[in-house]
């Protein structure tokens, strides 16, 4: 039994996630940005620890994911490399150039994330459409 299927009482859900899931299959590779930057490491690491499990549960389903969260944060840490926005922009940027979609996952402070909201506006300018989750979807 998966993390998304948890019996008889949860069947509705369940369909209805994997209907909203099945717009992402394919070959196109979708960018799944989050909030991460913050002035506790432990908030950082809850962060990144969510995004990632969001990120496999959509890699489960076959969906081709980039999570810049989930790919730098090992990167960052074990390298000793900045954890903000201003040093990995570039990086993100380039890669969300590549993608056909970006999916934001509303958690806790996208609102306010100056790294999220750039990202958000670079892929309006670039014609990247981006679809909005709140986190409890893919819990």
């Amino acid at each position: 039994m998966s993390d998304f299927d948890d019996g008889d009482k949860n069947r509705e859900d369940q369909t209805e996630r994997t209907e909203r899931t099945e717009q992402f299959k394919g070959d196109e590779l979708v960018y799944l940005a989050a909030p991460y930057s913050h002035a506790h490491d432990a908030v950082c690491e809850r962060r990144f620890r969510k995004i990632s499990f969001v990120a496999a549960q959509l890699m489960r389903r076959g969906i081709k994911v980039f999570s810049p969260i989930s790919h730098t944060h090992p990167i960052a840490q074990t390298g000793g490399l900045p954890g903000d926005w201003k040093f990995w922009r570039e990086y993100d940027l380039a890669m969300l150039r590549r993608c056909k979609r970006m999916v934001v996952l509303m958690a806790e402070g996208w609102k306010k994330s100056k790294g999220l909201q750039a990202e958000i506006k670079f892929a309006g300018e670039m014609g990247i459409p981006v679809d909005y989750f709140k986190g409890e979807e893919w819990d």
